[in-house]
This record gives C-alpha cells, sequence and structure tokens, in this order.
C-alpha cells in the first residue's frame, strides 16, 4: 500500500527530472550541426531499411519453395496453406515497414522531419510545481508500483529520448576525437 500522497510526489519529482533533462538535451541539441544530425538519421532509417528489405527477400524466398516441398510431398496441403499464410501476413508487415520507414527517411532528407517535436511536450511543462492530468496524460506512458518504496515510470518518447541522447553522445565522441 503506497499512500497518494507520497505516490504523486514521487511521480512529480521524477518527472520534474525528466522534463530537466530533456531541456538540457536539447540545449545540448541546438548546438549540434543539424545536417550531423540529420545525416545520423538518414544512416540509422537506410541501415534499417536494407535490414527489412534482406528480411522480406528471405520471407519470400521460403514463401516461393512452399509449392515445390508441396509438389515433392515434403509439405501436406494444409502445412502448405498455414506457411503460406504466414508467410503472406509476415511479408505484408515488413512491407508496411519499409513504407514507414522510407517515410521517414524522406522526411529527414527534406528536413521536414518533426523529430524534436516532443521536446516541446516536455518543455511545455518545465515550470511544473503540482502534478495534474494534463501533464501525465501526455508526458507519461506508464507507471507501475514495484513495491512500497520502488515504482517505475515509462515516459512517452522514450525511443525519441534515446536516440537524441545517442546523437549528444556521438557528437561529444566527435569533438574529443
Amino acid at each position: 500500500m503506497v499512500k497518494e500522497s507520497d505516490l504523486t510526489d514521487c511521480v512529480r519529482g521524477i518527472l520534474k527530472g525528466h522534463i530537466d533533462n530533456v531541456v538540457s538535451l536539447e540545449v545540448l541539441l541546438s548546438g549540434i550541426d543539424r545536417q550531423l544530425i540529420n545525416q545520423q538519421l538518414a544512416r540509422e532509417y537506410g541501415e534499417q531499411i536494407t535490414a527489412n528489405e534482406r528480411q522480406l527477400e528471405k520471407v519470400l524466398e521460403f514463401k516461393s519453395r512452399l509449392y515445390e516441398n508441396l509438389v515433392q510431398g515434403i509439405l501436406n496441403k494444409e502445412e502448405f496453406a498455414v506457411f503460406k499464410g504466414k508467410y503472406s501476413a509476415e511479408t505484408e508487415r515488413m512491407r508496411a515497414a519499409i513504407a514507414e520507414l522510407k517515410g521517414k527517411l524522406e522526411d529527414v532528407l527534406e528536413n521536414k522531419s518533426e523529430r524534436n517535436r516532443w521536446m516541446a511536450h516536455f518543455q511545455e511543462f518545465s515550470t511544473l510545481e503540482t502534478l495534474d492530468r494534463k501533464a501525465v496524460v501526455q508526458l507519461i506512458q506508464s507507471i507501475t508500483v514495484l513495491g512500497k518504496k520502488e515504482l517505475s515510470i515509462r515516459f512517452n518518447y522514450d525511443d525519441e529520448y534515446e536516440k537524441a541522447l545517442d546523437i549528444a553522445n556521438q557528437a561529444a565522441i566527435r569533438k574529443v576525437g
């Protein structure tokens, strides 16, 4: 059992710390050349597209061998149908993922990426003094109470935050190197 007031105070404190981190990260990123950031993101998306395309080729190859396996008697008709359905679903999923990544890559290359827009959501609450519903809904994905003195908070935009940290770290390494 955790008191509601203790939980609210704890969440508010953790949220304020995370907001401060995001604001500091944005200041750090603003000093990094945008072209460098775009190149980094374009490279990441390109690598993900290539990996997904390779995986798609494998799935299509497996799917094309199904009929041969049916004719040779390795698979019966039911197994053929099951595998064909699985490979078809996987093919569609991979194609959708590739299309989404290509869209993101195009946005980066055209400098239309809204990759830092998420930071504005956190900055909007930089003067947060009391925890309210709006802040929780916009900034927090989930809160899990693990024990009487332990909880886990998953923030919205965690993936974007990690990517921004990675970019900042790589820029710092380049400066030192």
